[in-house]
């Protein structure tokens, strides 16, 4: 999954049986499951160093394009420069890695990197989107994720 971009992996977890993509991506994630001994002469753990490339570098890189004090005086002019599909790094990456963990058993979130770190990358987010009042900072509200079509969600939760 190395070398795809968190797009398409949404892409390939929206055809039939991508909720098994998932799977997989949780469990190679989960902190709490290993191999056995001797499985290819070395211990293999589950976790976020197991993901796909573009999916860790969503959650490793910083969640602003910019620095707090620059973050603070764009949202204070209030103009196009206080978007955040312009300011935060992956803005796209965190919608996609979103819908992707959507599909699959929740059953296997426990545990799971992927999960905790989406998580807390959005508790990041949702903090920049917020001012010290708890008053949203840009002026018509963070942008909706698109609508899928109904073809798309068939099938899925």
């Amino acid at each position: 999954m190395d070398g795809k971009t968190a797009d398409q992996l949404r892409e390939l977890t929206l055809k039939p049986g991508g909720e098994r993509l998932v799977d997989a991506m949780r469990l190679a994630t989960n902190v709490h499951i290993a191999s056995t001994p001797g499985a290819r002469n070395a211990r293999m753990r589950g976790g976020l160093a197991n993901a796909p490339s573009a999916l860790r570098d969503v959650l490793h890189d910083p969640t602003l394009r910019v620095d707090k004090g620059q973050w603070k005086f764009l949202v204070a002019r209030g103009d196009k420069g206080s978007d955040p599909r312009v300011l935060f790094t992956h803005w796209d990456g965190l919608k996609d890695m979103a819908a992707i963990l959507g599909h699959g058993n929740p059953a296997l979130m426990r545990g799971s990197e992927l999960d905790a770190g989406l998580l807390g990358k959005s508790g990041e987010a949702k903090e920049f989107a917020h001012d010290t009042a708890g008053d949203n900072v840009f002026p018509s509200g963070l942008p909706a994720a698109p609508r899928r079509r109904a073809h798309q969600t068939k099938g899925h939760r």
